[in-house]
């Protein structure tokens, strides 16, 4: 261990267990020795005093994260006093917004958290039976949504279980909860049909790396997509088609678990565009004994849910409609083209499908037509916008994090090969994880840590671990 090694450890060790301001000189010198680890990629150290000085001066991980990057947030992206003052100045006044935001201020969860989760109940209310035509497909309301948040400060699940309760009591649609595995999902859904609400207050249990979950998010990708008609096969029965799918999925989970808890796929691949993200480090409400709102808005609430039960067919935008979003889209491409990282830029690659059915929601709670006006896509702007600006540090957090863990899985198993392995041999072993792109990475990051020499044996390269020796390999 050398001597900076040994520096960064006492700096652990006297953080630990106190708590200071943020404001103080010991937070400005960790976040130095944390940007140190980050250029010397020693991952365990720096995931170790990246937790330490999170809960030294109660600064979330991913606000830490972001400032390492040198993304400052917005004024009302930070959470603090008039976070939800900004947000509720976004929300269209007299109906569905102002009543659910009305009936839940007197809980603890942030108002942007009630705000999304009554989305779902009304994506869930209007299920399939709805639809925006885009050429070669359909855009369908039902939607996700995912809160992320420490545990403990936010009360994600209370939200979620207030949105499950309207869920439930208007009878919208089958609830599909705990840890199902791929076989009960196609079970259910053959079962009770395709219209599926998921109840999953802990997304990385739901979503969990165990050996019965394997196929999961691939299966639950293909549900996101509300296909016309899914195919289950079964051994005994052959194949079943399923019509009309439609999964509203409402979720929660802590940015760690998010990124170290979930298999590669959920973090990749596009899963976690499909949601809308909803990040919250704290929350500005503090009530002893939470209460539920008057029971004349919640009677206004159910009537607006029986109502969105009654309409279907296709929805079209005003001609003042269709010009703002026009003009609103061809901006979006261009600031999508400047974004610089590939995380960023997939989390964000479908805003425009969640700007369409904020707006076809909100317009169809609030309006009695089915002519979404120009209007409701500004309110909808508005909503997505307070989201967007939370985004970039809580994406800069899982990337580190989920790469952080990679590496660290890598050397275990290394470790476990007696410390020496050839390339091909190492690679298989993690193979499930990662790809060899991902893998040539992590393997240069170990390498620059210290943590394992690369030798060149012949046509054979070589993995050990620092301190071992070839001679292991005979």
């Amino acid at each position: 261990m050398n001597d900076q090694t040994e520096q960064i450890d006492k700096v652990i060790q006297m953080l630990e267990g106190k708590h200071l301001s943020r404001d103080s000189k010991p937070y400005a010198a960790a976040l130095e020795w944390l940007a140190y680890l980050q250029k010397t990629a020693d991952a365990s150290r720096h995931r170790r005093l990246l937790e330490v000085i999170s809960a030294t001066f109660s600064v979330d991980t991913s606000e830490i994260l972001g400032q390492l990057v040198g993304f400052t947030p917005h004024s009302e992206s930070a959470n603090g006093a008039g976070s939800e003052a900004a947000l509720r100045a976004r929300l269209s006044k007299g109906g569905w917004l102002e009543w659910y935001s009305q009936y839940t201020a007197k809980t603890e969860s942030p108002l942007s958290y009630h705000v999304f989760c009554s989305l779902c109940i009304l994506g869930a209310a209007c299920g399939r039976r709805l639809w925006k035509p885009k050429g070669f497909f359909n855009i369908y309301p039902n939607y996700c949504v995912l809160l992320i948040g420490p545990p403990a400060r936010v009360a994600k699940t209370s939200a979620i279980e207030v949105a499950k309760g309207f869920i439930e009591n208007a009878c919208l649609c089958p609830i599909m909860a705990d840890k199902p595995t791929p076989e009960a999902i196609c079970q259910a859904v053959k079962e009770t049909g395709g219209h599926q609400f998921v109840f999953a207050p802990e997304a990385s249990v739901f979503f969990g790396r165990q050996k019965y979950n394997e196929g999961l998010t691939t299966l639950m990708l293909r549900l996101l997509d509300s296909p016309a008609k899914f195919e289950i096969r079964t051994m005994g029965r052959g194949s079943e088609i399923v019509e009309n799918i439609a999964f509203t999925v409402l979720g929660g989970s802590t940015l760690s678990l998010l990124a170290t808890a979930t298999p590669d796929a959920v973090t990749s691949s596009g899963f976690l565009s499909r949601f809308v993200i909803v990040v919250e480090n704290d929350s500005e409400r503090e009530f002893d004994e939470p209460a539920k709102g008057e029971k004349a808005l919640e009677g206004k609430l159910y009537e607006t849910i029986e109502r969105m039960k009654s309409f279907s067919g296709e929805v079209d935008y005003t001609p003042a409609a269709q010009t703002w979003f026009k003009e609103w889209y061809h901006a979006r491409k261009q600031k999508t083209r400047e974004i610089e990282s590939d995380a960023m830029a997939e989390s964000l690659s479908r805003f425009t499908v969640h700007l369409e059915r904020t707006a076809i929601l909100i317009h169809l709670a609030e309006h009695d037509d089915m002519h979404v006006c120009e209007q409701c896509f500004s309110v909808a702007d508005g909503l997505l916008d307070y989201v967007e600006r939370r985004l970039p540090s809580a994406i800069i957090a899982v990337d580190r994090m989920g790469r952080t863990q990679d590496v660290d899985f890598i050397f275990e198993k290394l470790k476990k090969l007696g410390g020496l392995a050839d390339h091909s041999t190492l690679l298989r072993r993690v193979s499930s994880r990662m790809g060899a792109t991902q893998f040539r990475a992590h393997i240069q990051t170990l390498q620059e840590q210290g943590s394992i020499r690369v030798v060149q044996k012949g046509p054979a390269t070589v993995y050990v671990i620092e301190g071992g020796t070839l001679a292991q390999s005979k």
